[in-house]
């Protein structure tokens, strides 16, 4: 597990850069679903949108287990929904 946290950071990073130095479109895979799969199963246990998401780091195994249900069967539902707005 840990190694998967330090790839996505690399990856992340990396799209930060190609981002900002060469303008391709790009949002945290974790901000795509945050509003209509993640908080909507936990608001009840947060006061707010913000608490809820800068708490994520404790909540990951939940979160990856949101976002698994929301692909269901279709391994590519959520990778698809990255894609309709975004470069990379």
């Amino acid at each position: 597990m840990a190694l998967i946290i330090q790839r996505a950071i690399q990856i992340c990073l990396i799209a930060n850069i190609l981002k900002e130095d060469y303008g391709f479109d790009f949002t945290s895979t974790t901000e795509i679903l945050f509003d209509d799969v993640i908080y909507p199963a936990l608001c009840e246990s947060y006061s707010s949108k913000e608490k809820c998401f800068n708490d994520k780091h404790k909540q990951r195994a939940l979160w990856y287990k949101l976002l698994s249900d929301y692909n269901g069967k279709d391994l590519t539902k959520f990778i698809r929904k990255v894609f309709e707005t975004n470069d990379i």
